[in-house]
């Protein structure tokens, strides 16, 4: 299965860190409308806080299986898979349909079971995603909740994710967002074009996206 090199993991990181929120960014930010920095300041605490909790969610084998599972859902393999004895191609399964990937992800981890509990690997999977489920509807968790929804909107965005952000970064898009303009030039010179989409689905990607306060996006 696909794995970031720990050259490329730490490029995508480095890029992150150069945007980690702060009070003095939201200061170089503030030149509009009321923009109130420890408000801002306090919901980007929140933020960061919940994602840590969110990530915390089930333990390494869990993550593990989901990883896993997204990656064959999302065809992003580097290897030929063996499902239920039928062999299939990496070329077979990324000219499947997102819906065939998905099944045949759920075939894939369906076939394991863990050696000590006796679970098999796709009820825990599901027990998995319930939890992460039931977390982002706690309204304790509420910004979480939204920049996971603004997250799925940006993946599912028509033309992409790239496109999502060249409409943010174009000075004449009725969309243009100067903050993520920035962030998405400076991210795209340090990310790997194969891990830039994670970069900007990531809470950065959206602290950027959501503190420029004369943009389309409000808190």
């Amino acid at each position: 299965m696909s794995v970031h090199s720990g050259f490329a993991f730490a490029l995508m990181l480095f890029a992150c860190s150069l945007w980690a929120p702060t009070l003095s960014f939201a200061n170089e930010i503030a030149t509009c409308g009321n923009f109130d920095v420890s408000e801002w300041s306090g919901w980007s605490n929140a933020l960061e806080q919940q994602e840590d909790a969110y990530h915390e969610i089930g333990n390494y084998q869990d993550r593990l299986i989901a990883d896993v599972w997204s990656d064959i859902a999302f065809g992003v393999v580097d290897e030929d898979l063996t499902v239920n004895g039928q062999v299939y191609t990496q070329a077979e399964i990324r000219a499947m349909s997102e819906d065939e990937r998905k099944e045949l992800a759920d075939a894939f981890t369906q076939q394991y079971t863990d050696i000590d509990s006796g679970e098999n690997a796709l009820t825990r999977l599901n027990d998995y995603r319930a939890e992460r489920d039931a977390f982002l509807q706690d309204p304790a968790n509420k910004e979480f909740a939204q920049f996971d929804a603004w997250s799925g909107d940006v993946q599912n965005y028509e033309g992409g994710v790239s496109a999502y952000w060249e409409e943010m970064a174009h000075q004449g898009s009725e969309s243009y967002n100067p903050t993520a303009a920035t962030f998405y030039r400076d991210v795209s010179e340090f990310v790997r074009p194969s891990q830039l989409d994670e970069v900007l689905i990531s809470t950065n990607a959206y602290i950027a996206v959501m503190s420029f306060p004369c943009g389309a996006f409000e808190v």
